[in-house]
């Protein structure tokens, strides 16, 4: 009907991370970076969309404001009745016993959902890109290890089983590893501890 004038799109930090750290293994990814080497189906399509986002941008720049928003792994609280998927999937099978090596930056869906609802309400976001990452980067080790510390529901969390493991003892997690003054800029506030979220998303999965 002709009211819409902001646009939020949630993209990914896949559209983000290419082969900067080729170059320089100190790279921290920034909103200013793009993945200039996509060697996943995912990471394929999600920067080809974000492309075509900024394409539609500006085309119809004089009828919408865009914002993009690039999250990376995302936990939480859930929805009721909703399932675990994705990325809630990955920490429900490290909750239930199982060991998973794997590295990433995190995030919470509070700050996801609050990013996206500053991009709506504040015009200086208007063709911006804002990264909600943790600074550092976690391997799965570390998540569990939080799990342990922080969730009663881990119980079948083995950390001997996570630490004998050879291809999680090879994971070198970077710290620091992402840059995200932007997004803390726009909430007025430092990103959200991972012990809270993760937390908070192995409670979300129990009471499911």
């Amino acid at each position: 009907a002709g009211t819409i004038k902001r646009v939020v799109v949630t993209a990914t930090m896949a559209s983000i991370c290419g082969s900067q750290r080729e170059k320089n293994p100190d790279h921290l990814w920034s909103e200013l970076d793009k993945n200039d080497a996509p060697q996943t189906g995912y990471s394929k399509g999600k920067t080809a969309a974000e492309a075509k986002a900024w394409e539609l941008a500006a085309a119809h720049a004089d009828k919408y404001d865009v914002t993009t928003v690039h999250p990376a792994v995302v936990l939480g609280p859930l929805l009721p009745g909703q399932k675990a998927s994705s990325t809630m999937l990955l920490l429900k099978q490290i909750l239930d016993g199982a060991v998973v090596p794997s590295m990433f930056g995190l995030c919470s869906t509070t700050d996801v959902a609050a990013v996206h609802v500053a991009g709506l309400k504040e015009a200086s976001t208007a063709g911006e890109r804002y990264l909600v990452c943790s600074r550092d980067q976690y391997s799965t080790l570390d998540i569990a290890e939080l799990l342990k510390e922080h969730a009663p529901q881990a119980s079948a969390v083995d950390l001997a089983a996570w630490r004998a493991d050879e291809k999680v003892a090879a994971l070198k997690p970077k710290k620091p590893s992402t840059d995200n003054a932007k997004a803390c800029a726009l909430l007025g506030r430092d990103l959200e501890a991972a012990a809270k979220f993760v937390a908070a998303a192995a409670k979300a999965l129990a009471d499911a």
